[in-house]
Order: C-alpha cells, then sequence, then structure tokens
C-alpha cells in the first residue's frame, strides 16, 4: 500500500453574513450553500501574489484548498468546512481588473457578479469598500473559466 503523502492546508474564508459595510449587513449571503450547490464557482481576492503561490502549490498535489466559515463570531469561533478542493477539482485563478470590468463592460459584470454567488447591486456594493487594486485574482472552484473575454475586459 502507498503511503499518502502529507499535504499543506490553504484556508480560504467565505462569509456567511454580509459585512457590515454592506447595506445588506448581517442577512445571510448564502455563500456556503451556493457553492455546495455550483452557483458560486469562484471568489475574488485582492491578494493575487499570495494567492498564485497558494493555487501553484495545489494544483501541483502539495496542497489542499480549505474552504471555510466562521461559525459564529470571526477570529473566535471555530471555522467549519465546506469544500477540501484539491489538484483533482480543476481548480484554478485568472488575474482580472474589476475596476476596468465595472466601468465598461455591463454584461460580463453581470456574469461574473452571479457566478460570484451574488446579485450586481449586490457586488458592485460589496467591492465599492474595498479599495480596489489595479488586478485582483479570481479563484475558481470548478473547470468553468472566462478565458479570452475576460483580457478584453482589462
Amino acid at each position: 500500500m502507498e503511503k499518502q503523502r502529507k499535504r499543506k492546508n490553504y484556508v480560504l474564508i467565505v462569509s456567511r453574513k454580509f459585512l457590515k459595510e454592506h447595506p445588506k449587513s448581517g442577512f445571510e449571503t448564502n455563500f456556503v450553500e451556493k457553492i455546495l450547490n455550483g452557483k458560486k464557482v469562484h471568489t475574488i481576492r485582492p491578494n493575487v501574489e499570495y494567492w498564485k503561490k497558494v493555487l501553484f502549490e495545489v494544483q501541483l498535489g502539495n496542497a489542499i484548498l480549505s474552504i471555510r466559515y466562521w461559525t459564529g463570531k470571526p477570529y473566535i469561533s471555530k471555522q467549519k468546512i465546506v469544500a477540501n478542493l484539491t489538484d483533482e477539482h480543476c481548480i484554478g485563478y485568472e488575474i482580472i481588473n474589476l475596476k476596468n470590468i465595472i466601468k465598461y463592460d455591463n454584461e460580463f459584470l453581470h456574469l461574473i457578479a452571479s457566478n460570484d454567488g451574488l446579485e450586481v447591486k449586490d457586488f458592485l456594493d460589496w467591492f465599492k469598500y474595498e479599495k480596489l487594486k489595479e488586478h485582483q485574482i479570481i479563484i475558481h472552484f470548478s473547470p468553468m473559466r472566462y478565458g479570452s473575454r475576460l483580457y478584453k475586459a482589462n
């Protein structure tokens, strides 16, 4: 029997509730359920270089991307695992310039917001509080990619 190698765990937290700066603060995002039923197929994060390194390790088979949420108050309560994704799940990433998409491509914005598990208004409200850097990273939980459409928006 082959000995199974130990993989590093990288944690990606999804929010169960809208953040306090959001107009829907305190209401459920339903991100967990949307991930489990395939309606949220990615997440968008600002720290591009960090997540590129993490996803490279996962794609090599050296790590697991553990999607989790806080069971109560963040950083105080326990985390619950939604999914553990490995190289077998076809996870990946694409670099995105969200400012340009918001400004120039309304149709594409609707698609990205929907695949992120949000209505467009909620998506815009979610990201307007974050000082958007020039680029963000879309972390895909499935084989779905935007490809050339994404690059036209950058």
